[in-house]
């Protein structure tokens, strides 16, 4: 994995996270949803520093990993559950939350917000879309913060 890529675990992630969305629609238990909601509550707010940037990032990775958990099919679930490590520790090793970027942190905020409330709806369709939006516009916005950070390290 010495040359791994957001997009190359974004492009799996695509795949399979909105398929997962769709099929825990209407069957997870309250304290579940309220479980992602309040790991949710952990970054209600845009990050003030750095420690806190990188801390509210992977809280926000932790969000999938607590859908992988519920999945029916425990290869699915283990499958998201391991890209979603790969990509914090990917995240943290390349330092990809700095700078800050407040458009991230929204978009990943207002997509899970959306989706706890399609999931308690039992909105399959809803839940797979809100989903896709979320996986395209998080490795949009991933994309460039690996680009900022290549930069960076060029210029240095």
């Amino acid at each position: 994995f010495k040359d791994l890529t957001i997009g190359d675990i974004y492009q799996l992630r695509l795949t399979l996270e909105p398929e997962l969305a769709a099929s825990l629609a209407g069957n997870l238990p309250e304290d579940v949803l309220q479980l992602l909601e309040g790991n949710i509550a952990r970054y209600s707010s845009p990050a003030r520093d750095l420690e806190e940037e990188r801390a509210q990032h992977v809280a926000s990775l932790r969000f999938h990993a607590i859908l992988a958990e519920q999945a029916r099919n425990p290869l699915l679930g283990f499958v998201i559950d391991f890209m979603v490590k790969l990509l914090s520790d990917l995240t943290v090793y390349r330092r990809l939350y700095s700078p800050p970027n407040v458009e991230l942190w929204q978009q990943g905020h207002d997509h899970q917000k959306a989706l706890v409330k399609a999931l308690r709806n039992g909105d399959a369709d809803r839940a797979r879309a809100i989903m896709t939006d979320h996986m395209e516009t998080a490795w949009k916005l991933m994309r460039r913060q690996e680009v900022e950070v290549q930069n960076r390290f060029i210029s240095e």
